[in-house]
Formats: structure tokens, C-alpha cells, sequence
């Protein structure tokens, strides 16, 4: 379970460059795309005028505009440091991009923590982690940044999933090394009493011999 733990601790980084999420919903991109497009002329235009066809190039399907706006954990963790002015600190937009640096604050100690088997620091670690990430979706759902739960990407579900199984695993990790460390202090516990037993039947024995001479 040990290695598990540093494995899936370490794991994280590999899960951050995974898609996290999507800025814009499917319908707000769609509407935007049919308010950018230009509305024909009702009048015929002149003959004058060539009429110029529009480049197909330039055309984007709504996957390639999604797939703009998608931004994953390390993209938003590193989007808190363009933030200039102390008013930029202040907007709401920016709370949700703290949350997420401090996720990866947070996994580098888990790490740490992870590889010096302070299994319960791993537990507690995972925990705050796993509210920061939490906080940033209530955030992004308060500002009506999140419209549709498809905007999660599979690469936010990874991630969390992860700090569950790191915080199960760490839990039970840390309550076998206590039950071991109750048991050795037990073992000591009774090592000392049979030492003193000992000890004691040794007066006893020098006691009854000398009473005899």
C-alpha cells in the first residue's frame, strides 16, 4: 500500500495535463458563431461590386472552438500568476484560478509527505486538496461560468478520483502503522514487566539463601 500511495501521489502531475475544462459551454459557443456570421443583404447588391466568397480556412467547426477555451490543471493553475494588480485579486473570476494553484501546492506536499510515509499528513493533504477543487466548481457554478456539467473534462473526474483513492488508502495506511506502533509499545510494555518479574525472583532466590546459611 506504501507504493501505492507515491505512486498515485506522483501520478497527479501526469493527470494535470489532462483536459480539465471547458470555459465556454457548447451553446454559448454556438450562439457566438451565429452572431459572428454575417447576415446577408436583403437588396441584390450592385454589379459593380464583385461579390467575394468566403474563405472556407477560416471556418471553425465548434469542436476546434471548444477545443480553444479548454484549458487543463496546470493551465489554470499557471493563469493565477498573469493576475498584475491587486484589484485582479479582488474580481471573482480570479478566486476559482487560486483554487487550482493552491491544488498544485498542495500535491507537491502530498508528495513529499507521501515518499517520508507520513501517511496521515497524506490524508489530510488529499483532504484540502479535494475541498479546493470543490470550492472552484461552487465558484465557477455562483458565476455562471459552469452552465452544463459537460464542461467538466474527463481530466477533472481523473483528478479527483485520484485524491479519493489517496485519501482512502492513506486513511488505512495510517491506522495499520498506529495499530502496529500500539503493539510494539505493548511488546515493550510487557518485556519490562517480565524483566522486573525476573528481577524480583532473584531477590527472592538470594534471600532464601541466605536465610538458609
Amino acid at each position: 500500500m506504501k507504493k501505492a500511495i507515491q505512486l498515485l501521489s506522483f501520478s497527479l502531475f501526469v493527470s494535470f495535463t489532462f483536459p480539465c475544462f471547458q470555459m465556454c459551454s457548447d451553446a454559448t459557443l454556438l450562439k457566438r458563431k451565429h452572431q459572428e456570421t454575417p447576415t446577408l443583404a436583403s437588396a441584390s447588391p450592385p454589379k459593380t461590386a464583385p461579390i467575394k466568397p468566403a474563405p472556407l480556412g477560416e471556418e471553425k467547426t465548434p469542436e476546434e472552438q471548444a477545443a480553444k477555451v479548454t484549458f487543463s490543471t496546470y493551465e489554470l493553475a499557471l493563469k493565477s500568476f498573469e493576475l498584475d494588480t491587486v484589484a485582479d485579486l479582488k474580481e471573482r473570476e480570479s478566486y476559482p484560478l487560486l483554487c487550482f494553484t493552491g491544488v498544485l501546492l498542495c500535491t507537491v506536499l502530498l508528495c513529499y509527505y507521501a515518499v517520508r510515509e507520513r501517511f496521515l499528513g497524506v490524508f489530510r493533504i488529499s483532504l484540502v486538496t479535494i475541498s479546493l477543487l470543490i470550492t472552484a466548481v461552487g465558484l465557477w457554478v455562483y458565476d455562471n461560468t459552469l452552465e452544463e456539467f459537460q464542461q467538466l473534462k474527463w481530466g477533472f473526474y481523473v483528478v479527483l478520483v485520484t485524491l479519493l483513492v489517496l485519501a482512502i488508502f492513506s486513511n488505512l495506511a495510517w491506522g495499520k502503522k498506529k495499530k502496529e506502533e500500539r503493539r510494539k509499545k505493548q511488546e515493550e510494555r510487557s518485556k519490562k514487566k517480565d524483566e522486573l518479574w525476573s528481577r524480583e525472583k532473584k531477590k527472592e532466590a538470594r534471600k532464601k539463601t541466605s536465610l538458609k546459611k
